[in-house]
């Protein structure tokens, strides 16, 4: 059997109402030789339906991992399961991403694209262009025909799109909707992707007892060993990332001072390969 030439790993914790979108956005890809981990945290909701029934209806390679939590253990940061599954992916190119984040169509083609032209050794780093909805956006995603017409096009049909960003990022211009369509690099990490030579270089992402910190400590790592950052261009490999602060949900909001706060700037020696 074949080998897929991309692994798209995704930690998830009852994200089952978010990932059904994702996963008709991956079914929709114009490459498709990539396999999809799901590194489940003991979810309560339907991923298993999703994992289980969707994803091969859609025609999806996917494989689920589960991780069962002790008694009395409460929400884990995914930077475990991102590690783990990092490993235990075999394409050529890994790409780390969350079950909200819905690919825009050419996205995994253009980061193949990528890595085809300088070659699956490099170190780089590529990420894609993801704007944030807001709360009352994610509740007028079924208000347009966004299936049809893909997004991120669709998303700019909701009223106010680029003028009401995901509540946890107010205030930080990089994450204003109109900001990103400027931006020449985007440097977040919500859909990005590294060779084997990258993330062996890099190590994988800092664990944390602090939701989001590894994000912000990821970018510090890659830029204190000078990997080159590539932002996909085409408007068609840009990501939408839903909005999943819920009453309730035990991940949010994130608390952007706390993450700071916690950055994890080394060692790193215990991520190593």
């Amino acid at each position: 059997m074949n080998k897929p030439l991309v692994s798209i790993v995704i930690p998830t914790h009852n994200r089952a109402h978010l990932f059904k979108r994702s996963l008709e956005c991956y079914a929709r890809q114009t490459f498709q030789d990539f396999e999809l981990l799901v590194l489940d945290d003991d979810s309560t909701d339907l991923m298993q339906d999703c994992c289980r029934v969707m994803a091969p209806s859609l025609g999806l390679d996917l494989k689920q991992l589960w991780f069962k939590k002790p008694a009395g253990m409460g929400f884990r940061d995914g930077a475990c399961q991102i590690n783990y599954g990092i490993r235990a992916a075999v394409g050529k190119l890994i790409v780390t991403t969350s079950p909200e984040v819905m690919p825009g169509w050419t996205a995994l083609e253009e980061m193949v694209a990528h890595f085809t032209r300088f070659g699956f050794q490099i170190t780089d780093w590529v990420s894609a262009r993801c704007y944030l909805l807001s709360g009352p956006h994610q509740s007028l995603i079924d208000t347009v025909d966004w299936k049809g017409l893909g997004p991120p096009e669709a998303m700019r049909l909701l009223p106010g799109f680029y003028k009401s960003p995901s509540a946890e990022y107010t205030g930080a211009a990089v994450f204003e909707n109109d900001s990103i369509d400027r931006l020449p690099v985007f440097g977040a990490s919500i859909f990005c992707g590294m060779s084997h030579a990258g993330w062996k270089l890099i190590g994988g992402f800092p664990e944390s007892e602090v939701w989001g910190s590894p994000d912000p400590s990821f970018l510090v790592e890659r830029s204190r060993l000078g990997i080159k950052s590539w932002t996909l261009g085409f408007p068609s490999s840009t990501c939408v990332h839903q909005f999943h602060d819920l009453p309730g949900d035990i991940a949010s909001p994130r608390n952007m001072e706390k993450c700071m706060a916690n950055l994890v700037t080394g060692p790193w020696d215990y991520l190593k390969w």
